[in-house]
């Protein structure tokens, strides 16, 4: 820009400068007649050497949006460029030579000592012509001097208006940051706040459910203790029932003996022999009952070690809330505690039934020896039987095998019973299983939330560390901090090991593809349950079902007994996965 305006002043020089050659040339020819002359004053010969003062002036600001306006943003109006030493009036000092002989006296020393030298053989008509031209010409370059000076102060103002009005822009827009920033803050606190309110909802909801997890491990106790009296009924029963079988076979074959010698009785004998071997089908259909108990009660044992696991599971993952809080500690005593008794009481089932298993051996064995005892005397009295009739030992015999029948049939009829209140307390046991699940579930959210809340309550305690400057913090949020801090100022004994791997720790990438392909497997293992668990319950098993039903009702058991011991395997195995 500067560079145009000199060069604007240098060409109107040159131009100048023609026309003054040309002036001159015509001068010397004489062509020359009136030329209207500029006079100037001589107190406005020195004008253009004053010193120039930039005038300081201010934009005009606008407004921070439409319809609105600021108090003291009011418009500043340039004043107009006052230019000194400019000719107010220029047609008075424009004279012909002609029409005003008597020009004023100009201050003709000053050009004469410029250019004496080189208007020697002038006249001074010439001269006076001359140092009026010149007077004029230093007038127009003063003229155009001035005019360029208020140009570059026109366009300085400009420039410096558009600078101010960019600050202020500038201003304006940090101003509606700093509000959005206050907003933010606020937004900030608010959620802080929400933190708060979900943190002690989730702890009354964990009091809760331990709770109820408490009181359905004491329902689940005293369940178990009653399955235990059942099964000590049932082998009180089948206790019976042996006796009552080798009294029945010893009758029989007695019965059998005796009903070659006597015809009348062969009938009754024959029929007598046909129910007692429907009876002794019953018994063996009761004896795959019970060992269809013994089962479900392994069953229970398997679902008992998956609880245990569960709580093991359940213990890790309180751990990292535990060490927040020191009741939850207290707790977690407790149910190690607890645990440690039902491990107890599970060690103690196993010794009883270790100790059981060995009584009925011995027992079997007893039996065995009655039986060839009983055969013997069989034989025996076969050959007294030849030797002699023993009617009325016949009929004796008769009327306790038909005391034997009632006998069997009221067994039979407690049996069923038996069974009926088996069938409703394995419906009730599976029903609360489903609810430990449920509560099981539950309690497992309820700590994952947890702990992304505490994660949360860590980085905003981290931000709030690091701007402590800008960010102001809630009072309770400080009084967290400061139990934090207390925390870990008791514990500085025991120094923990920050890279510890936890559980929201992730694996390495090839543990995890091997986890990946581990729980797609249990999966498969689950629906497999699934499937296995809806068919049992559709082969609708009950005293009265067939023998076909009973076969399949046993075969899926076993089937279900395996998916389960597989299903244990792979959560121990990917549990020991994720420990790495």
């Amino acid at each position: 820009m500067a560079q145009d305006v000199l060069k604007n002043i240098t060409d109107r020089l040159d131009n100048t400068i023609k026309e003054t050659n040309d002036f001159f040339k015509s001068l010397s020819i004489g062509n020359v007649s009136g030329a209207k002359l500029k006079i100037l004053k001589d107190s406005e010969v020195d004008a253009p050497d004053k010193k120039w003062v930039l005038p300081y002036t201010l934009p005009v600001l606008k407004a921070l949006t439409q319809g609105t306006a600021r108090e003291g943003d009011k418009p500043i109006v340039l004043p107009a460029p006052v230019l000194t030493g400019r000719a107010g009036n220029v047609s008075s000092f424009q004279t012909t030579t002609r029409e005003n002989p008597e020009y004023p006296d100009l201050n003709t020393s000053k050009y004469e000592e410029k250019y004496n030298s080189s208007l020697e053989g002038w006249t001074e008509r010439q001269k006076r012509f001359f140092y009026r031209f010149a007077a004029d010409s230093e007038k127009k370059m003063r003229q155009e001097s001035l005019r360029l000076q208020d140009e570059y102060n026109k366009q300085l103002a400009t420039k410096l208006a558009m600078v101010k009005n960019e600050l202020y822009e500038t201003n304006r827009k940090n101003l509606l940051e700093l509000q959005e920033m206050k907003l933010e803050r606020e937004r900030w606190l608010l959620d802080e706040s929400d933190t708060k309110n979900s943190l002690e909802k989730v702890s009354s909801a964990f009091e809760s459910l331990q709770k109820s997890y408490d009181n359905l491990r004491l329902e689940l106790d005293e369940r178990e203790f009653k399955i235990s009296n059942l099964n000590g009924e049932l082998s009180k029963n089948e206790r019976l029932l042996n006796a009552l079988r080798s009294d029945n076979e010893a009758l029989q074959t007695e019965l059998h003996g005796r009903s070659e010698l006597i015809s009348r009785l062969q009938t009754d004998v024959a029929d007598a022999y046909l129910r007692l071997e429907n009876e002794t089908t019953k018994s063996a259909n009761l004896e795959q009952e019970l060992y269809a108990l013994n089962q479900e009660k392994k069953d229970l044992l398997e679902v008992n070690k998956d609880l245990k696991a569960q709580v093991d599971s359940l213990l890790l993952s309180n751990k990292f809330l535990l060490n927040e809080k020191e009741s939850l500690e207290n707790r977690k005593c407790k149910l190690e505690q607890d645990v440690s008794d039902l491990n107890r009481t599970v060690y103690s089932q196993q010794n009883l039934l270790r100790s059981f298993e060995i009584s009925e051996s011995s027992k079997i064995t007893a039996l065995e020896e009655k039986v060839n005892t009983l055969q013997n005397q069989l034989k025996r009295a076969q050959i007294d039987l030849l030797a002699a009739d023993n009617r009325p030992e016949l009929e004796s015999l008769t009327r306790e095998v038909n005391t034997l029948r009632a006998h069997v049939k009221q067994l039979n009829a407690d049996n069923d019973a038996m069974f009926k209140e088996n069938s409703i307390i394995l419906k009730k046991l599976d029903q609360e299983k489903a609810l430990v699940k449920e509560h099981l579930n539950e309690l497992y959210v309820t700590k994952c939330k947890a702990n992304n809340l505490r994660h949360q309550l860590k980085s905003l305690l981290q931000t709030t560390s690091r701007n402590n400057d800008t960010v102001t913090v809630s009072p309770e949020l400080l009084e967290l901090y400061k139990e934090k801090l207390a925390e870990t100022n008791s514990k500085k004994e025991k120094p923990k090991d920050l890279f510890q791997p936890t559980m929201f720790d992730g694996p390495d990438d090839e543990t995890q593809i091997k986890i990946d392909d581990l729980e797609k497997e249990l999966t498969e293992l689950y629906l497999e349950k699934d499937r296995l668990e809806s068919e049992m319950i559709r082969c609708n098993l009950g005293p009265g079902s067939p023998s076909r039903v009973k076969r399949q009702h046993f075969l899926l058991e076993g089937k279900l007994a395996e998916t389960r011991k597989k299903i244990n395997e792979l959560s121990t195995r990917i549990k020991q996965l994720y420990k790495k």
